[in-house]
């Protein structure tokens, strides 16, 4: 037997996905009355065990589709609910993230889950939701990245006859960890949570959600007290140096031609070994958000 902890359906277990361009259905994942998949379902018990949402009074919930997860668990902890959303009907206002259409600091909180990767420009999406954040305000966002890497990848493959846009899932790029080096150039503070360090395994269970599928990254203006179990602790400065290793093994490749690889290498880790921690991160910033 199991229950959704959002809106307290129960039933021998919750409802298989099987979305249009997916190779394998996917058990045990949706509740049949509010629509929350597991993540939904952990971020909510997570949200709701540790308090986090105490304090906030107004929240921005971006590209919901039909699913009225976190709509339940925000307004039962108090908070006055808003959805955007880019399709008619879907949301209660119509809008496109990149140019959402409402105040600047009027949300106390943000909520984007699982709809970065398929907009086409992040780094402007990201940019609203930090200015329609209200001071001392938060944002959480959930979406697939890849932790066995550090760099982005963008999908570049145009859909055909043969190749369905659903060989993406309709992702625009693949995260890697350097999606939290994105969300540091808008918020000082950002925060990788895995819930199911935070919550009782047979809970977990209960609720269906004891898959790996409810990580969060909490986003805020300030380091400050606000209490979260559950944080993934990651140095990134190898994995960063490792990255502009390669991306200036590929320029050496480029300026020099045909050279051996390992000699590109070499002289790429040469100069990268002499830059300090800061410099790489400028670095970062300059190529992959090509900003000066």
């Amino acid at each position: 037997m199991v229950e959704c902890n959002v809106c307290g359906w129960t039933g021998e277990q919750f409802r298989e996905l099987n979305s249009p361009g997916h190779a394998i259905s996917d058990l045990n994942v949706f509740c049949p009355r509010c629509g929350a998949y597991e993540r939904h379902r952990a971020a909510a018990y997570y949200l709701s065990a540790t308090g986090i949402l105490r304090g906030h009074r107004s929240a921005l919930e971006i590209g919901p589709g039909m699913i009225r997860a976190y709509k339940h668990v925000l307004e039962a902890a108090g908070l006055s609910y808003l959805s955007l959303d880019l399709w008619p009907g879907f949301g209660d206002v119509h809008g496109d993230v990149v140019a959402a259409p409402l105040t600047t600091g009027s949300f106390d909180l943000i909520v984007c889950s699982h709809v970065l990767e398929h907009v086409s420009d992040d780094h402007r999406a990201l940019e609203e939701m930090h200015r329609m954040m209200a001071p001392g305000g938060l944002v959480l966002l959930q979406l697939p990245y890849d932790d066995r890497r550090f760099e982005t990848f963008e999908n570049c493959i145009a859909p055909t006859s043969s190749l369905g846009s659903g060989y993406y899932y309709g992702h625009l790029r693949e995260y890697g960890l350097d999606i939290i080096e994105r969300l540091r150039c808008f918020w000082p503070e950002v925060r990788e949570i895995q819930p199911l360090l935070a919550i009782n395994r047979a809970e977990a269970v209960r609720h269906g959600f004891e898959k790996n599928y409810g990580t969060i990254l909490i986003c805020s203006g300030a380091v400050n007290g606000l209490r979260t179990p559950g944080v993934l602790q990651r140095d990134l400065t190898n994995a960063k140096r490792r990255w502009l290793t390669q991306l200036e093994a590929y320029f050496v490749w480029q300026k020099h031609g045909h050279r051996q690889p390992l000699d590109d290498w070499l002289e790429a880790e040469k100069r990268v070994v002499m830059m300090s921690d800061e410099e790489v991160a400028r670095s970062y910033v300059c190529h992959v958000l090509k900003r000066d």
